[in-house]
């Protein structure tokens, strides 16, 4: 291999490092805020499914669903739970829940718990009413974050190549110059 290639070689391995290290942290970044976004929406619609069914007294349930129809569009194939901290295992039983045991032990503790399996997202709201605790699970499947990512994917993939040939031909127009 000439000096000229191996020039050309190593500013294109150097040139591709960093495109593949400012990549790889931009997915890491992207990915993490997509997931914290998909979470706050969550726990939005846990807060409002809470009020809705269990605030009655206080403000018409008429103006939680207006909220909810208008301004909260349903996320696809999204489900609430709601669960009696008094008959907690009675209702995980009744509505065929299956997430980990965890998972009720640190909303109760916490308040709030988060948790994921494959692309359905679970958030668990602890409720405190006068009418008793209630735990309000809301799930959903966050499709778009399949789609960004993926997207997101090819965009990195296709930069790395380019940037691996224009690095290349660079390198190798200027070694011919020394």
């Amino acid at each position: 291999m000439k000096i000229q290639q191996r020039i050309a070689l190593l500013f294109a391995l150097l040139t591709i490092s960093i495109v593949l290290a400012v990549s790889l942290a931009e997915y890491y970044f992207a990915n993490q805020n997509a997931f914290e976004d998909f979470y706050k929406r969550l726990e939005i619609r846990a807060i409002v499914a809470a009020r809705t069914r269990f605030d009655k007294e206080k403000i018409t349930s008429a103006s939680f669903e207006e909220l909810r129809r208008f301004h909260l569009e349903t996320l696809p194939n999204e489900k609430e739970y709601f669960l009696s901290t008094e008959n907690l295992e009675a209702d995980i039983a009744a509505n065929k829940l299956q997430l980990p045991v965890e998972f009720y032990r640190t909303a109760i503790q916490r308040g709030s718990v988060q948790h994921r399996e494959n692309n359905v997202f679970y958030l668990g709201y602890m409720y405190r009413h006068s009418g008793g605790n209630q735990l309000v699970i809301v799930s959903a499947q966050n499709e778009f974050i399949e789609s960004y990512l993926n997207t997101l994917k090819r965009n990195i993939l296709l930069s790395i190549i380019i940037t691996a040939m224009a690095s290349f031909m660079i390198g190798l127009w200027f070694s011919k110059l020394i």
